[in-house]
């Protein structure tokens, strides 16, 4: 970062927009940074229902081998909807992560919330599984992270944490020594980022049919991200909870994590991708364990046991046909010729010119036209045009033009005459990718050599 006045007149603009979020928008859990006298190298918030406390033992490493002492936010939660017992045993997990504390001590009675040493680090229990304090239902996870993310932003505020980011990760995600310092070094492309996404892979259960189904899972998810890359879109990022690093001033300018209870982490990276760009970290990978899980409607549990049926039902899995990200990366093109032109009536005329044509209703409906012509109307040269075009073109759109040409264009192939047919895989050993294990490692090893930097803010490259 540059120094001087326009530094410091940002560095003001940045302190009043964190301090309007605490004042307007934080959860009232953040108001228990007044009660924490001790300072901190950075926070790392995971969300816990229904998990046992030894999952503690899984971010120890990382917190070890750091500088300055971390303070990890675990907040235990249910929601509303819950079933008793998963309630009770949620519950019981923060009676005996209180357990484990050294001379823990009470900051907040509504909801009880206890800070204590736990050897390697510090722990901050905050108990939502009493009725009273339980999660809305349709806010879930998504409110956890929210809870976590705002005291941590309020401690950072209050200059009792050092790091600029908080991290989010998650009781089934186990960290790798390194954790912390990958965040703190910088890149020549990427000076300033709103968040870091970190490298991850799936432990291996020994199950097999579970592991199956979980390598599948994590290959179509490099799988999405190496196509959309390919087509140019500059939302080619993983959006995985556990694998996310913050930056303070950035959250608060996209108002925290959504309270949802699925999908949060696509949410806020898309919004912060159009703050900052969003970097790419490489390194040691974060450990996630093959696990089924209920815990959110829809995620990797949930996709795993969807993935392990199908399988065992015979109907195999599939994946997006490869031209989809053909499609989209001709769509994306016509946005830069948008850039180019600035005529939205006959961009229309274009897209029926290409195989998008069946689709030009749901790219041209009277709101995107709006949206086009708007654009137009406030980006007086074709870099700040082009900018604003993939900022309305974002990552949630981008998902429901591909699952629009799925449902209407090209229907998903088996994965391996997906691979088999895929562009963008390049020079991906082709006996690889007819297993999964072998496959998901030959599309990670792709992944690496991707733009380390992404997002609409930066230049977007022709394809």
């Amino acid at each position: 970062m540059s120094s001087g006045p326009d530094h410091a007149a940002q560095v003001g603009r940045g302190a009043r927009v964190v301090e309007k979020y605490l004042r307007v928008h934080a959860e009232p859990e953040a108001r228990v940074a007044e009660r924490i006298d001790r300072d901190y190298g950075r926070v790392l918030v995971v969300p816990a229902f229904r998990e046992a406390p030894s999952f503690l033992s899984n971010l120890r490493p990382a917190c070890r081998a750091a500088r300055g002492r971390t303070l990890c936010l675990v907040v235990v939660n249910a929601p509303e909807d819950a079933e008793e017992p998963a309630r009770w045993q949620t519950a019981e997990l923060a009676t005996q992560l209180r357990a484990h504390l050294q001379a823990p001590r009470r900051l907040s009675e509504t909801p009880p919330i206890w800070l204590g040493d736990a050897g390697e680090m510090d722990v901050l229990v905050i108990d939502r599984t009493a009725p009273a304090w339980c999660l809305p239902r349709r806010q879930g996870v998504g409110r956890a992270r929210r809870i976590g993310g705002d005291l941590a932003l309020a401690l950072w505020h209050s200059g009792r944490v050092g790091s600029a980011q908080v991290f989010f990760t998650d009781a089934d995600a186990s960290l790798p020594e390194g954790y912390f310092a990958m965040a703190s070094e910088g890149h020549p492309d990427c000076p300033v980022a709103s968040a870091f996404v970190y490298p991850f892979t799936h432990d291996r259960s020994f199950e097999p049919a579970l592991d199956r189904a979980t390598c599948l899972y994590e290959l179509s998810l490099r799988y999405y991200v190496l196509g959309l890359a390919w087509a140019g879109s500059p939302y080619a990022m993983h959006t995985i909870g556990s694998t996310l690093a913050v930056d303070h001033q950035a959250y608060a300018v996209v108002r925290g994590v959504p309270p949802r209870a699925a999908g949060e982490d696509f949410y806020l990276l898309d919004k912060l991708a159009k703050v900052a760009p969003v970097r790419r970290l490489s390194g040691e990978p974060i450990r996630i364990a093959a696990r089924r899980s209920s815990r959110v409607p829809f995620g990797t549990g949930p996709q795993v046991a969807k993935i392990e049926g199908a399988e065992r039902a015979g109907s195999g899995f599939g994946l997006y046909h490869p031209r989809t990200f053909s499609l989209l990366g001709s769509w994306l093109e016509l946005l830069s010729w948008l850039a180019e032109h600035r005529d939205v009536r006959r961009l229309r005329w274009e897209v029926e010119q290409t195989e998008l044509a069946p689709l030009a209703d749901v790219l041209l409906e009277s709101a995107s036209c709006r949206a086009l012509d708007g654009a137009l109307a406030q980006a007086p040269d074709r870099s700040q045009l082009l900018r604003r075009l993939h900022t309305w073109f974002d990552a949630l759109r981008t998902l429901k033009l591909v699952h629009a040409i799925r449902d209407r264009l090209l229907a998903p192939l088996p994965w391996t005459d997906a691979l088999a047919q895929a562009a963008f895989l390049g020079d991906a050993p082709r006996a690889a990718l007819r297993d999964p294990l072998t496959a998901s490692a030959a599309l990670s090893e792709a992944e690496r050599r991707l733009s380390a930097c992404l997002g609409p803010t930066l230049p977007i490259a022709k394809r």
